[in-house]
Formats: C-alpha cells, structure tokens, sequence
C-alpha cells in the first residue's frame, strides 16, 4: 500500500513540474467492454470511459512518458436464479504508460494503471446494493495498447488492461476476481501554448 502511495505521489509531482504538460493536453473518450475474472459466473457489459492525458517527458524522438487520469465504468453482469444481475464499478484510473510513436502515425504503449474504486454497487431488478466496503479500494492494472494517430490533433486506440489484484477484501473462495477491461479510445490533443 505504501509502494503504490508513494508511486502515485511521484507520477503527480512528475506531472506538476514537467514543462511538457503545460503546453499539451490530450482529451480522451472510450466505449469499454469490461469484466470480471476468476469466476464463471460473471458476464461482460459495456462502459465508458473519460479523461484527460499530459505528456511527462519525451525520452527520444519516438519515445514518451506519459501520465493519464481517467473514470472509469467497469464491472460485470451474473446471472441468478430467475434473472441477471450486474456489479457497477466506477474507478478514477491513474495510468502511466510509455508510449512508442513511429512517424507512420501508429503508435504501441505500455506502463502500470493504479486505480481507486469509487463505487460498487450490485443492483438486480428493482434492488440496489452498496458492496464498497466489501471490495478493495486500491487496484493495479497493466495497460497494453495500440492504435494510430490520424492527425496532429486526433488518435483513437486499443487500450488492454488486465488487472492484478483480487477485488474481494478477505474472500474465502478459491476464486480471485480481478478486472479486465478492452477499450477503444479516442483523443483529441489540446495545445495550450499561447
């Protein structure tokens, strides 16, 4: 806990004094299809997803570092015995990824994601549930992504990001459930240069 504390307070200190992200600004907007793994039970919905990128630091020509806050809808539909049911996870995402842009435009990226559940609800037919206190807060996901940029000023992507920590607090199953989310991403860059 205190590794990834102290790992999200570098990335923001990073952020605050790096001269790149002043002048730039990437806007984000994803339709997701995530789930939840480790047991069979749990079905895929779809979400969205919705942040802001800054540049940290460009390490070459094609190479970058580059910092992400997003929210994120994930979670999953189950079935029970006469319907369907869905867990509603709401993130605020704080991805780190290295990012390889070649000058044909198509770019791959790779880094870490924290994450901090903001809400958990289960909710089936006119029932709603609130199993926050239920679930671990901190998550930690690896997101692996390609996609193109069009422009100087719009990319879309594909972002996978499996997730590496069990959600449940103190689950006696032998099941870990941990979140994996697909998104297609689309960016619009900011220059904020006068």
């Amino acid at each position: 806990m205190k590794k990834l504390i102290f790992t999200v307070n570098l990335i923001l200190v990073l952020v605050l004094f790096s001269k790149p992200c002043f002048s730039q600004l990437d806007l984000v907007l994803g339709l997701s299809k995530s789930s939840i793994t480790g047991s069979e039970s749990w079905k895929d919905p779809f979400g969205l997803q919705a942040g802001i990128i800054m540049p940290v630091a460009n390490l070459s020509e094609e190479l970058s570092l580059r910092a992400e806050a997003n929210l994120s809808m994930q979670g999953a539909k189950w079935e029970y015995y006469d319907g369907m049911g869905r867990t509603n996870l709401l993130y605020l995402n704080l991805p780190v990824v290295v990012r390889f842009l070649h000058e044909s435009g198509f770019f791959g990226e790779a880094g870490l994601q924290p994450g901090i559940l903001l809400s958990a609800k289960d909710k089936w037919g006119d029932s709603t549930d609130d199993i926050k206190d239920q679930m671990k807060i901190f998550d930690i996901g690896i997101p692996v992504g390609i996609g193109y940029q069009i422009n100087e000023k719009i990319g879309v992507g594909f972002r996978v990001i499996p997730g590496m920590i069990n959600l449940f607090e103190g689950s006696d199953s032998d099941d870990k459930d941990h979140n994996l989310v697909f998104a297609l991403r689309g960016t619009y860059k900011l220059n904020l240069k006068k």
